[in-house]
Order: C-alpha cells, then sequence, then structure tokens
C-alpha cells in the first residue's frame, strides 16, 4: 500500500515525489508562492489536524543507523552527507574483501503501481535525508544535518530557522529546545525546555504531546557557518547524541 501521512506537506512529498529519473515531479508548483498560499490556507491555527490515518511502525522516531557529517576546508569547500544503513547492520551483506556493509533503503520503495516511488531496478528511494548547503550572495554559508528518520526534514528545517530568521549563532541553534511531529497521529515530540505556556497552548489546540527529557528531542544536528565579512568559521554539535565538532 502506498504511504499516505495526513499532514499535507508529506503527503505532498510522498504521493507526488520521486526519483527524478523516473518521476515528472510538478517541481513548478509545488515550489510557487500561490500554492504555498494555498495549502497554508488550510491550516487552523487554533486547532490540531484531527488524525485519519493509524500510527504505524513506518514512522520510527530515532534509529541508531543513520549519522551526518559536514566538512569544510580552508579553501570554504563545503561537504554535508547523510549516511545509512537503513537497519541495524543494512541488508547484512558485506561486500566480499571490502568490510563495506551494504544498507537496505529500498524497503521506502513502494508495491503500489500508482505510486511515484514503486519498485523498479536503478531506483532511488524517497527518503527524508536532508544534507543542506546554504550559499549567501553565491558564497558558502552554511551547511547542515541530521540522522533521525523521518524526523530530519523537521529537526534541519528547525536549525536553518534558527540561524537566519532568529540570528543564533549555529550552536545555540543546536541546542536551542525542539520538536518534530508524527505526521500519522498528529503526536508532537517536544522537549519540556519549551515555555510552559506554549506548551499548554498546543495542548489546548488538541495537539497531543508527548514530553521527552529536556535533551530528548529528534535528531542529532551537525553544522557550521562561515561569516561572510570575517570568514571566521563556527562549528556546532549536538549534545542529545554522540556527536563532536573539531577544527585544526
Amino acid at each position: 500500500a502506498r504511504y499516505e501521512p495526513n499532514w499535507r506537506g508529506y503527503r505532498d512529498a510522498y504521493l507526488l515525489g520521486g526519483d527524478p529519473d523516473f518521476v515528472d515531479m510538478p517541481m513548478t508548483g509545488l515550489l510557487s508562492k500561490p500554492y504555498a498560499a494555498k495549502r497554508k490556507a488550510l491550516i487552523d491555527m487554533n486547532k490540531a489536524m484531527a488524525p485519519k490515518y493509524a500510527a504505524g511502525d513506518a514512522l520510527a522516531y530515532e534509529s541508531e543507523d543513520t549519522t551526518h557529517f559536514v566538512v569544510i576546508d580552508k579553501w570554504g569547500n563545503m561537504v554535508s552527507c547523510t549516511t545509512t544503513l537503513g537497519d541495524r547492520f543494512g541488508s547484512k551483506e558485506i561486500i566480499e574483501g571490502t568490510g563495506i556493509m551494504l544498507q537496505d533503503r529500498t524497503w521506502w520503495l513502494a508495491l503500489d503501481p500508482p505510486s511515484p516511488n514503486i519498485v523498479a531496478a536503478n531506483r532511488r528511494a524517497n527518503i527524508g535525508h536532508s544534507p543542506i548547503m546554504i550559499l549567501k550572495d553565491e558564497k558558502p554559508f552554511m551547511a547542515i544535518g541530521s540522522p533521525g528518520g523521518d524526523t530530519i526534514r523537521q529537526t534541519v528545517f528547525q536549525g536553518i530557522v534558527n540561524v537566519i530568521d532568529f540570528g543564533l549563532n549555529i550552536q545555540q541553534a543546536i541546542e536551542a529546545a525542539r520538536f518534530s511531529a508524527n505526521p500519522l497521529n498528529n503526536e508532537v515530540r517536544i522537549e519540556p525546555r519549551i515555555s510552559a505556556d506554549v506548551l499548554a497552548d498546543l495542548e489546548r489546540r488538541g495537539h497531543k504531546l508527548n514530553r521527552t527529557p529536556p535533551w530528548g528531542g529528534s535528531g542529532n544536528l551537525a553544522g557550521f557557518t562561515i561569516d561572510p565579512a570575517t570568514r571566521t568559521i563556527l562549528g556546532g554539535y549536538d549534545p542529545r547524541r554522540n556527536s563532536i565538532a573539531i577544527g585544526w
């Protein structure tokens, strides 16, 4: 069966998105401001969206099979990489003589022919990895990413917003209180470091909150920014899971 989440954004991603070598995606429409305005108009800011589909195992919040790293050299060349096995030990197959273990992310492909993610040879699955690199005035500015399954896009988005819209440095942006939501059942996994008034208001609107430990939010952000004026590089690491930022 096709994966049909309730959230409108996720429905667009999973019902229209696929490997661009196989699927003619309506990118112009999806990225247009009129379409975004149309989708935004469907959101009721005073009431949580009612669950339409039952929760299932397809949306594991966290797994230990994915990692993310970012690298920048003194010339400004950037790498942002999310790598995964898909499951513990991946496909359980190792390329002989190499020690390289093969992943099994093809389980994100669909078996339902109408799906844009139907399984096929050489086809890339529509997974949620989001290794991001951002340019400012056509110069390297920021690289960021995270593991976390279907929470990756939410986690990375929050990190970017914290830097660009709220003016935090990369470490502050990563440490800021975080949330992630399950698009199948409206449950919001949220760190209680967020204001109690905000938490109470979310519950009043009908959101089901799953309060994590103070540093128990989803993902494990890693990133850096480059000051466009001084060219100073600032790296950030996530205290929620094993993470490190180093320079030499």
